[in-house]
């Protein structure tokens, strides 16, 4: 897919034709590339005990198509007594750049 445009209230289509997923995020910008950071709810549908499904990452040079960067932060679903578990209320993920690593 490919957007000349934002068009509030409609899904969103990564560059591949997938919805963006992206919930709770927040927007870095470094190098000439913004990086859309959230909640990935893909499988979290009504019914569904899925908080969330990790945190997702994207990329766009322009702030209308997106590339999917993937699971930035996987989930844990082994563990449940992990922050990371989806049926934790995960909410909000902030992202801090460490210039000392360039991580």
């Amino acid at each position: 897919m490919h957007y000349d445009a934002i068009h509030p209230g409609k899904p969103w289509y990564d560059t591949h034709g997938r919805r963006i997923q992206t919930h709770g995020a927040s927007v870095y910008y470094e190098d000439g590339v913004y990086y859309w950071i959230g909640e990935n709810k893909q499988f979290t549908h009504k019914g569904s005990k899925i908080w969330s499904w990790g945190i997702k990452a994207y990329s766009s040079t322009d702030l209308c198509n997106w590339r999917d960067e993937g699971l930035i932060i996987p989930p844990q679903p082994h563990d449940k007594k992990s922050p990371l578990h989806p049926y934790r209320k995960l909410d909000r993920p902030h992202v801090i750049y460490n210039p000392a690593t360039s991580t």
